[in-house]
């Protein structure tokens, strides 16, 4: 936990320092999942000392699952969805919140650091199934999150685009280089971004842009404007 989160006794996100020895599997998708990290001056703890600290802090029909790890100060705390852990953790940063204390301790609240990488395939409609695309996947990694990117432009806010994220934990051999620029899926042509590593223009094949804001002169897009 940072100095800071200790010091000014409020349920921030730090590091998780001695929790690594829990040593999370990085193809589990954790996103909705906090850690409640107790001090471990006040142990032992039981489950209802801890129950009772969060029955008027979280919502409780928003909660899936609470339970202990193997390290007795470390409970898990899960949502039903990564928006209403967003919410609960937007909610322990407010000024007015005291934070969490378990037998009269101040807890902290900590992410599960992801193991993965960002993958981002463009270009292909959704009438196609992302089931194709993790097919391709998965030579590199295991896919553990899926999800649909919706337009940013005012007024489409609910409308999904033709890209789409996935989570994906790499296979001890493969590294971020070694992902495509982009695939075949069901006879149409995907682009592929990673967040790790410079995106790469599929028509003049030079990286560090997209086909949508090419200007090299050689490329087929730029003379067609």
């Amino acid at each position: 936990m940072s100095n800071e989160a200790a010091a000014n006794g409020s349920s921030s996100e730090g590091e998780l320092d001695d929790l690594d020895c829990l040593n999370f599997p990085g193809d589990v998708d954790w996103s909705s999942t906090l850690v409640l990290r107790c001090d471990p001056k006040g142990a032992p703890y039981n489950m209802s000392d801890v129950v009772n600290a969060l029955f008027h802090v979280v919502r409780r029909n928003e909660v899936f699952n609470l339970g202990p790890t193997f390290l007795n100060h470390a409970y898990t705390l899960s949502f039903k969805t990564t928006f209403a852990m967003e919410n609960f953790v937007k909610f322990t940063r407010n000024p007015r919140f005291k934070g969490i204390k378990v037998k009269g301790q101040t807890c902290s609240l900590v992410r599960v650091p992801s193991k993965c990488v960002t993958v981002k395939v463009r270009n292909i409609p959704l009438e196609v199934d992302s089931v194709h695309i993790v097919s391709i996947l998965k030579q590199y990694g295991t896919v553990v999150k899926t999800e649909l990117i919706k337009s940013n432009f005012r007024g489409w806010f609910h409308v999904y685009t033709n890209e789409r994220k996935f989570d994906l934990f790499l296979k001890s051999n493969v590294q971020v280089s070694d992902l495509p620029y982009g695939i075949e899926v069901k006879g149409l042509y995907g682009g592929v971004s990673v967040e790790e590593r410079n995106p790469k223009c599929l028509e003049c094949f030079y990286s560090g842009h997209k086909g949508d804001v090419c200007e090299y002169p050689g490329c087929i897009l730029y003379k067609s404007k």
